[in-house]
Formats: C-alpha cells, sequence, structure tokens
C-alpha cells in the first residue's frame, strides 16, 4: 500500500497541472489577469492557497531538487515549459 503525498508535495504537483493549464512563463509578469502565464513560485502559491508553511516546505523541496531557487531556474535563458513540468513532477516523487 502507497502512503498519501506529504502537502508540500501534493502542493508540487499541483503547481505542474497550474502551469500546465494556465501556462508557464519567465522574466518579470506584465499583467494580472487571472489568466495570464506564470512563473513556477506564482503557481506554487496559487498552488498552496498561499498557506505560508507548505509553501516554504515546497518551495525548500525545489530547491534541493533543481540545485538553485525555483526562481532562477525558471528563469534559465533556453528553458523550455515541457522541462519545468517534467522538472516539477519530478521533484514531487523524487525519494518515494
Amino acid at each position: 500500500m502507497t502512503s498519501p503525498l506529504s502537502p508540500d508535495r501534493l502542493a508540487i504537483l499541483r503547481t505542474a497541472d497550474i502551469l500546465e493549464k494556465v501556462g508557464w512563463r519567465q522574466g518579470t509578469r506584465t499583467s494580472w489577469s487571472d489568466n495570464d502565464p506564470l512563473c513556477i513560485l506564482e503557481a506554487l502559491a496559487r498552488s498552496t492557497k498561499e498557506d505560508i508553511e507548505i509553501y516554504c516546505d515546497a518551495r525548500k523541496k525545489l530547491t534541493a531538487h533543481f540545485g538553485v531557487d525555483p526562481i532562477y531556474w525558471n528563469d534559465t535563458r533556453g528553458r523550455t515549459q515541457e522541462e519545468v513540468l517534467a522538472g516539477v513532477r519530478a521533484c514531487a516523487v523524487k525519494g518515494l
């Protein structure tokens, strides 16, 4: 039997789902419509409904997985949405 995912891992998976649904972007946000593409951390905040404890735990996991803070990994030149979705999902299940 498999154990349920922890809240931070669940938030990371929801982050990927949100990015897939609304779209992913790099750089500074230029408008504030609910349907605008998001960066990883904006999607993470949305996925945690801004629960700061879950957000911080998930961000630490993403940082450990990427080897750098997610905002820098997100904005790496040449990064693609497919890489982001795969990387975020891989982080959620790493070590299970």
